[in-house]
């Protein structure tokens, strides 16, 4: 099943590498990435804070727009995509 969250299954935990799942606060109002063990195992196993889903996600999607979504970039991969179908 795919996540509907943009992150989810691609950013590790920094201190033990699991990875980083969604979880609610404050009755869902807000969304979370936080550490799979701190979940499943207790909140003394790990202490990376609990990321902003929001945050997280328009800092990824910042990135990604400046650094690779650029038109030298879309352009220079256009022709070469049609350059290997020709």
């Amino acid at each position: 099943m795919k996540s509907p969250k943009l992150l989810t299954s691609l950013i590790k935990c920094e201190q033990c590498g699991c990875n980083m799942v969604i979880n609610t606060g404050k009755g869902g109002r807000y969304d979370y990435y936080k550490c799979r063990d701190k979940i499943k195992h207790s909140i003394h196993v790990c202490n990376t804070p609990n990321l902003p889903r929001e945050k997280i996600e328009k800092a990824v999607l910042d990135s990604l727009k400046k650094k690779i979504f650029t038109n030298e970039f879309i352009e220079g991969n256009y022709e070469e995509l049609k350059s290997l179908l020709a």
